[in-house]
C-alpha cells in the first residue's frame, strides 16, 4: 500500500555576512518516517506491494520505514562579483548503513538490515550568470562516503541543499518574438549525480544484486513559458 513519507524537523539556524563573505551554519534533528529510497532490483525480486514505480527513472521507489537522526553543517558563501559567487561547506548527519548481503525476499529483513551511522560530508556549489549569453548555472559536487546512505536535509533555516555527487544545472532565457507573447521563455537543463555514487549493493544468497539509491543519475530538460 502506498503510504506518505511524514518529515519532523527542529533546527536552530545562524547566518552572519561581513562585506562579500556570509557565513551561515545550522544543528538539526530529524525524525522520518515510511522514508522512501530508490531502489533497481531484479523482476519479481520484491513484490509490488512493497515497491512504486518511479516515473522518472528506470527503477522503483522503496519504503525503508523510519529513522532519527542528528546533525550539524556550516558553510561559507563567498561573493566574487556581481554574478557569481561560490560556497564550501562542511555536513555531520547520520547515515544508513545497510547489510552486504539479506537471506531471503523479505522486505522487513533489508529494513531491519539499515543500521544508523554517523558520517561527514565536504560540499562545494557554484553559482552564477554569463555576462555573454545570460545563461544562469549552479554546479555543485559533494565528496562523501558513498558506501553508506546519506539522505538529504532539507534545511528549514540554510539556503540550498547538500546534494550528492556531482550536479548541474542551466537556465538560459530565449529571446522571444515581439508581438507574439507578453511573457518569456527559458530553456532548462538539469543533470544530477553524473558520477552515479551512492549506488549501495545488497546482494541475495543467490547472487542477484538490489542496489538502493541515494540519487539516481540523470538528465532532465524542459522548456518554461513565464508571464
Amino acid at each position: 500500500h502506498a503510504r506518505v513519507q511524514r518529515t519532523e524537523n527542529f533546527e536552530l539556524g545562524y547566518r552572519r555576512k561581513f562585506g562579500s563573505r556570509t557565513f551561515a551554519g545550522a544543528v538539526f534533528r530529524e525524525s522520518v518516517s515510511n522514508a522512501a529510497m530508490t531502489m533497481a532490483s531484479p523482476a519479481g525480486f520484491y513484490g509490488g506491494a512493497d515497491l512504486l514505480p518511479d516515473i522518472a527513472s528506470n527503477s522503483s521507489v522503496f519504503n525503508i520505514g523510519r529513522y532519527r537522526r542528528m546533525g550539524y553543517v556550516a558553510t561559507v558563501t563567498q561573493q566574487l562579483g556581481e554574478d557569481l559567487s561560490a560556497t564550501v561547506g562542511y555536513q555531520n548527519a547520520g547515515a544508513l548503513e545497510a547489510g552486504a548481503q539479506v537471506q531471503s525476499q523479505n522486505p522487513d529483513e533489508l529494513r531491519s538490515a539499515l543500521r544508523r551511522t554517523q558520517r561527514g560530508a565536504a560540499y562545494v556549489r557554484v553559482t552564477g550568470r554569463s555576462p555573454w549569453s545570460g545563461t544562469h548555472f549552479t554546479s555543485s559536487y559533494q565528496l562523501t562516503d558513498y558506501s553508506v546512505l546519506s539522505p538529504v536535509h532539507l534545511s528549514l533555516t540554510q539556503r540550498g541543499t547538500f546534494d550528492p555527487g556531482l550536479n548541474l544545472f542551466l537556465r538560459q532565457p530565449i529571446p522571444g518574438v515581439p508581438g507574439m507573447f507578453s511573457g518569456r521563455l527559458e530553456a532548462t537543463a538539469e543533470l544530477r549525480n553524473l558520477l552515479a555514487q551512492g549506488y549501495v549493493p545488497v546482494y541475495s544468497p543467490d547472487g542477484r544484486q538490489v542496489l538502493l539509491i541515494q540519487s539516481p543519475r540523470s538528465l532532465r530538460g524542459g522548456l518554461a513559458f513565464i508571464f
